[in-house]
């Protein structure tokens, strides 16, 4: 018989229980993520990299968007941070409106064929 020699398999009771703490971990940071309120005057931000991604605008893009006014932001200890309102219900539509991606809408520019 071979010995196990403290090695963790699917089997072993050791890797269900750290499956389980991992499991009821992530439940809390959630929970603990809904209800805590920002220090922030009560808003939560989005780095530069997440509106990206959330937008799927590139970063020179969102540059344009905070130099004309059009996205508002906050400059942390040199880090911009964007209030994560802009991506909900009505200020994320009027920003999405501004850099023309809102779906099902026409376009208002026409380009040459």
């Amino acid at each position: 018989m071979i010995e196990n020699r403290g090695v963790l398999t699917r089997e072993t009771a050791g890797y269900k229980e750290l499956l389980e703490a991992m499991r009821l971990a992530a439940q809390r940071a959630d929970r603990l993520i809904a209800e805590i309120t920002p220090p922030l005057s009560g808003e939560r931000y989005l780095t530069t990299e997440q509106v990206m991604a959330r937008f799927h605008i590139s970063r020179r893009s969102l540059q344009n968007y905070r130099d004309k006014g059009t996205i508002p932001y906050t400059s942390v200890g040199g880090t911009l941070l964007y209030p994560e309102s802009i991506s909900k219900r009505g200020a994320g539509e009027e920003l999405l409106q501004a850099i023309h991606v809102i779906p099902n809408r026409p376009c208002s520019k026409t380009w040459p064929i």
